[in-house]
């Protein structure tokens, strides 16, 4: 065998190994980013729609379709997938079309932000639970639900990327090394 085959076939199950045993690294660092992200953009939901909401919740005539219609203009958003509303005592008083049966309000503390990441048959969804309020009072929560089945096909290509990187780094080094 040539001197430089013992050196590059080595090389590349090194660089391979490594390439493997990094992907689940980068998937769960990435994963973790894209939650935080989500984190943020619910927040950043439920603090705009928090002055409407809270006025069409004050007027007693308002009906539970005029809150929906706010919700579904909402939902225009990018990646929004459904949104709801649980009172102060943990039920779920309004919510879109699309809001999922697996998430319930439940009694849990309504004044502080929490999520939580659901793995459906249908793809992960991000659920954010942000307190809503006004002058001091609790008036419930809104639930801001986040289709997260980009997260998996950026996951794909990740994976793709990162084996294109070390094959090239592979190739790099090789050629340097034979030359």
């Amino acid at each position: 065998m040539p001197i430089s085959l013992r050196f590059v076939v080595p090389l590349a199950l090194a660089l391979a190994a490594i390439a493997w045993a990094v992907q689940p690294l980068v998937d769960r660092l990435t994963f973790q980013w894209f939650v935080r992200d989500l984190d943020v953009r619910g927040e950043l939901i439920a603090k705009t729609a928090q002055e409407p909401l809270v006025e069409l919740m004050r007027e007693r005539r308002v009906a539970r379709e005029r809150v929906v219609r706010y919700f579904e203009r909402i939902l225009q958003g990018e990646r929004v997938f459904a949104l709801g509303f649980c009172d102060p005592s943990g039920k779920l008083a309004y919510a879109t079309s699309s809001f999922p049966r697996a998430v319930s309000c439940g009694p849990a503390a309504l004044t502080e932000t929490r999520s939580v990441v659901l793995e459906l048959a249908d793809g992960p969804l991000h659920v954010s639970f942000n307190p809503m309020g006004a002058d001091g009072a609790n008036s419930g929560q809104l639930v801001v639900v986040h289709d997260m089945s980009f997260v998996q096909r950026r996951s794909a290509d990740t994976k793709k990327y990162i084996f294109y990187l070390f094959a090239a780094i592979a190739t790099v080094v090789a050629l340097i090394t034979v030359v």
